[in-house]
């Protein structure tokens, strides 16, 4: 499995919930762009790694997070894919409009260690509609890129492996993802300054 779309799978008021805090923990972080943080990577950056821990979020904030991220029906996804999965980290991506944006492309596993033996599945929400204002989302199959145009309420299970790109956003609204990654081993407490690496049980 490279990549699987699950057209309206998230929840209503999941959905509903997802879009209005994914603004909120934006306008928390605008102001901390660079500052130091105490876990994920280390620093606060453009999108919000950790979103279910962020140290300037609620208690309350970071449960209703960590309760969507940990679900029995995450759970239940995950696990088709990696049969004892791992946390490892959440994150909530905004793109505004931008008067040049590169079109880069990357898979998830580039950027962790021990590539060959770490299996990793994003399971990608979609919050607002991807077409061809607010930028697709393209994928590529070994010889060919395809161009995927999920609304708001589906979802996307990306393999670790596997190369993908996003069209800049040529709107003057944002667009939203929230982002769930699980791994097969528990790779965040030695990585960088703090992952989650906890076993995912339902």
């Amino acid at each position: 499995m490279e990549y699987k779309v699950l057209k309206q799978a998230i929840p209503k008021d999941v959905l509903e919930y997802l879009q209005y805090y994914s603004e909120e923990a934006y306008y928390k972080t605008k102001h901390c762009q660079g500052a130091e943080r105490e876990n994920g990577s280390g620093k606060y950056f453009g999108s919000i790694e950790m979103a279910s821990c962020l140290p300037i979020a609620s208690e309350d904030e970071n449960k209703k997070l960590y309760n969507i991220y940990t679900s029995n029906s995450m759970y239940n996804i995950v696990t088709k894919y990696i049969k004892k999965p791992y946390l490892f980290n959440d994150e909530i991506v905004i793109k505004r409009k931008e008067k040049e944006e590169l079109l880069d492309f990357n898979y998830d596993n580039s950027f962790l260690p021990l590539t060959n033996k770490l299996k990793t599945i994003k399971i990608m929400f979609f919050l607002d509609s991807f077409n061809i204002e607010t930028g697709m989302i393209e994928v590529f199959d070994g010889k060919f890129w395809l161009r995927l145009q999920p609304n708001a309420g589906d979802m996307l299970i990306i393999n670790g492996d596997c190369v993908y790109r996003i069209e800049p956003n040529t709107t003057k609204k944002p667009r939203k993802t929230y982002l769930c990654v699980y791994s097969n081993k528990p790779i965040g407490k030695n990585f960088k300054k703090g992952f989650y690496y906890n076993r995912f049980t339902n």
